[in-house]
């Protein structure tokens, strides 16, 4: 991963999501900073609980979002 040709914002961001560093609402809840209940549904989908695996392989609106970005 480090001699990948891919911008340095790109290797930061995976590596918070590889070490579980991304904000979404159930890491802010496992740190208490929110309170629980529906308030971790997903904000796009308001199905599932907002973790990085489900905005980035779950959600199927952001899964939209990801591949019409060009």
């Amino acid at each position: 991963l480090r001699k990948a040709p891919v911008p340095s914002k790109v290797k930061a961001f995976v590596w918070k999501m590889v070490l579980g560093r991304i904000p979404t609402k159930d890491n802010l809840y496992k740190r208490k900073i929110i309170q629980g209940g529906n308030l971790l549904n997903c904000v796009f989908c308001n199905a599932h609980v907002e973790s990085a695996a489900h905005l980035m392989f779950g959600c199927k609106f952001a899964m939209e979002i990801w591949c019409n970005t060009q």
